[in-house]
């Protein structure tokens, strides 16, 4: 019994965790290129784990929670481990070498984008839901072609307190289909138990 609300737990520990570093400060886990350079190579991972202020930290948050209801079942408790390890250091990478000019970065937001795209591409990789994951691949590649075409909204970069890099929703969605598509060709679709990941 204990062991089914394990991934429950879990994502409670994670938000903890993000609260906690909040408190703590941006100074201390944000991505930042001249400290990185210097050797404080945890902002390659934490810097998307802290945010501008409680409304940004609380819209990913919540955004969280929306993917893990969104994709139960497919999203098994193993991928979103991968997702949210593997994601914050194949974008950080993305920023490090793509983007020479990025000086400072934080937020979840390319991390949300990536397990969205993985758990359409999961999804429409399936026989009963085909359908649904081909619609909310769409929806996702129109959203992240609608930010190339007219660039940051302004209204919401005013509303969490900085303005939007629009490049880690593009980079956190081209890793998370390539972690799709790893577990696809590898045969890593399914869970060993179908364990919730939340009510």
């Amino acid at each position: 019994m204990l062991r089914d609300h394990k991934p429950k737990w879990a994502l409670a520990g994670l938000v903890v965790m993000m609260f906690a570093m909040q408190a703590h400060g941006l100074a201390h886990w944000s991505w930042s290129r001249p400290e990185i350079a210097a050797g404080e190579w945890w902002r390659w991972f934490t810097g998307h784990y802290v945010h501008l202020g409680l409304r940004h930290l609380l819209i990913n948050v919540l955004g969280l929670l929306v993917l893990t209801k969104l994709f139960e079942g497919v999203l098994h408790p193993r991928h979103w481990v991968c997702l949210l390890v593997l994601l914050p250091m194949m974008i950080s990478s993305a920023f490090w070498w793509r983007l020479p000019g990025l000086s400072t970065y934080v937020g979840l937001s390319g991390v949300l984008h990536g397990a969205y795209v993985s758990g359409a591409i999961l999804m429409a990789a399936g026989r009963t839901e085909r359908w649904t994951g081909l619609l909310l691949l769409g929806l996702g590649l129109a959203k992240l072609g609608t930010e190339g075409i007219s660039g940051e909204s302004a209204a919401t970069g005013v509303w969490i307190g900085g303005p939007v890099l629009m490049e880690s929703h593009q980079l956190g969605a081209l890793a998370g289909g390539g972690l799709a598509l790893f577990w696809l060709l590898f045969g890593l679709t399914r869970a060993r138990q179908a364990t919730k990941l939340v009510p």
